[in-house]
């Protein structure tokens, strides 16, 4: 009996609920053309034929990257407004005849954001597989909205001690709802993205972030202007512009497919796949190749709970994910998004301070722009390697200007953290992500990447925290050598690279579950080789497990 059905161009899929046990793409027969056709090798095309194939996909990241864009804004806003002249008047104290945040405070405004991130991230993972990533999204963006509105008002207090209070609240509130919506949203684009732009997909992140950063950094220019609270509190106000373009992509953009059809809702997966991807791909290939990736996960991966993603066929994704996810406080993120502050610390005026910084974003996100093409010709692995090792060396090179004194101090280090910036947005920073949204199981993908997001910010509050009492004036004021300690995270971030990341360059959720299956070692990933041979029976793909020394 036939269980498949044609299309109007002649070519042929699976009914929904047809027998098949093939689980990395979807049965396909293609008898006249190429228009409709969707299976996983794709993983070989091209970056400029795979946008026009997948133009809706391509879409919806772009909409989708609106809650990053909103968290590059908060996180530079978050640290950079604390070295605004009219927000330490505000907020600060005076400390040898001029004004300062005190270290304890700047510590603790630079660590309670990512901290508040990092349980938004685990709230966002749980209610992702109940209420669904649109949902989830709407959830977010409401509470972000809440903690912009305590930051706003924070100046209401007529006591310094209220207003700091006031103003801590909202930022913890606002790193909540900025670890649900970046859970979220790499959930999102991971899921249903094509193999060939997966890794692409995800490694646009750290340029949304920049472009948000570049918006706050541009704001701060009007804010050091202008006298008294008007300044910062309309750089606060902005926030809520962000928060409510979120709100309204929650109600436009189409749920997952997958987490529709684990859910039993076929019809309404039907609907979501039908405004991702037809008529460029059928909405019904494209909804097999989801439901062949859902039975083959439930058949091993059981429940999508936290706990399955430290389970011992899980553990070694999830460690993968946890170390891609902390890789930007190893390799100096923490530092660079808060460099007016810490160029301030060394000499260098408010103003000129602000401008450097929007220079440095604007470099990164032409370099995140390159990286993301370099990934898609180079690898993750290798790129990732090399720009830790250019990256040391460039922090080795602003902290030994530690060790000297001069006007020209300032600009000269911030002349390397903008080649640092570049650096990193050539390889590492993309990458990291690439691996976040690549590694787990599909049907662990929300957990895992909420994890991942815990893991960041936690790791990134402890810096953060730490970051003030090493170069601020009321701490150890250690000024450029504090670079020294990214020297030394980079160097562990390239070893710990080398022997736990492995190359996941165009492969599909179906080669990565047989690669981690069989334990391959780490360097063995690139010479995977999977060959794909159709039986004329049941039309079901055949993978040969064994690998050779052949890269692909």
């Amino acid at each position: 009996m036939d269980s498949g059905a044609s299309f109007d161009d002649g070519s042929r899929y699976d009914l929904p609920g047809s027998t098949s046990n093939y689980t990395g793409a979807a049965t396909v027969i293609n008898t006249g053309g190429e228009t409709n056709k969707i299976n996983e090798l794709d993983m070989n095309m091209p970056l400029g034929k795979a946008m026009k194939k997948y133009n809706k996909i391509v879409r919806c990241c772009l909409f989708i990257c609106i809650p990053i864009t909103a968290w590059g804004y908060s996180l530079l806003m978050t640290g950079a407004v604390n070295g605004a002249d009219s927000f330490k008047k505000g907020y600060g104290a005076k400390y040898k005849g001029e004004w300062i945040i005190p270290k304890t405070y700047l510590s603790l405004w630079m660590a309670i954001g990512p901290a508040g991130s990092g349980v938004g991230a685990l709230v966002g993972g749980f209610l992702q597989d109940r209420i669904g990533r649109r949902f989830t999204l709407m959830t977010g963006s409401v509470i972000s909205a809440l903690g912009v509105t305590g930051i706003f008002f924070s100046f209401l207090p007529p006591e310094v001690l209220g207003k700091r209070i006031m103003y801590s609240a909202g930022m913890c509130l606002q790193g909540v709802s900025v670890g649900m919506l970046q859970a979220t949203c790499s959930t999102w684009v991971s899921e249903n993205t094509p193999v060939a732009l997966q890794g692409p997909a995800m490694a646009i992140f750290p340029t949304f972030t920049l472009l948000g950063q570049l918006l706050g950094s541009l704001t701060l220019v009007p804010v050091n202007m202008i006298e008294g609270r008007t300044g910062y509190a309309a750089a606060f106000a902005a926030e809520w512009l962000l928060a409510v373009s979120a709100f309204i992509l929650s109600w436009f953009i189409p749920d997952s497919p997958i987490f529709l059809l684990r859910k039993g809702r076929d019809s309404d997966a039907l609907k979501a796949a039908k405004r991702l991807y037809a008529p460029k791909v059928s909405q019904f290939v494209a909804l097999e190749r989801f439901r062949n990736i859902v039975e083959e996960e439930r058949s091993w991966a059981a429940d999508a709970t936290y706990l399955a993603c430290f389970r011992r066929k899980n553990l070694r994704r999830t460690m993968i994910t946890l170390l891609a996810a902390i890789m930007p406080s190893l390799f100096g993120l923490d530092l660079l998004q808060t460099a007016n502050v810490f160029m301030e610390t060394l000499g260098m005026d408010t103003m000129t301070a602000a401008i450097l910084l929007s220079s440095g974003i604007i470099a990164g996100m032409i370099a995140n722009g390159t990286g993301i093409w370099i990934l898609s010709r180079m690898g993750v692995r290798r790129t990732a390697m090399v720009t830790l090792c250019v990256t040391a060396v460039l922090w080795a090179g602003m902290g030994s200007l530690g060790f000297f004194k001069g006007d020209t101090i300032p600009w000269v280090c911030s002349g390397f953290m903008i080649a640092i910036i570049i650096s990193l947005g050539l390889g590492v920073w993309p990458a990291s992500f690439a691996y976040i949204g690549q590694t787990s199981s599909m049907q662990l993908r929300a957990v895992s990447t909420s994890l991942a997001g815990t893991a960041a910010q936690v790791c990134s509050a402890i810096v953060a925290y730490i970051l003030p009492q090493l170069f601020n004036k009321d701490g150890l004021y250690l000024g450029a050598k504090t670079a020294f300690l990214y020297t030394g995270t980079c160097l562990v971030a390239v070893v710990l690279a080398f022997f736990f990341l492995p190359e996941m360059k165009g492969r599909t959720v179906a080669d990565l579950d047989t690669m981690f299956a069989m334990r391959m070692p780490t360097r063995q990933f690139r010479y995977y080789k999977v060959d794909d041979t159709v039986l004329e029976d049941d039309k079901i793909p055949l993978v040969d497990q064994s690998y050779s020394r052949v890269p692909v």
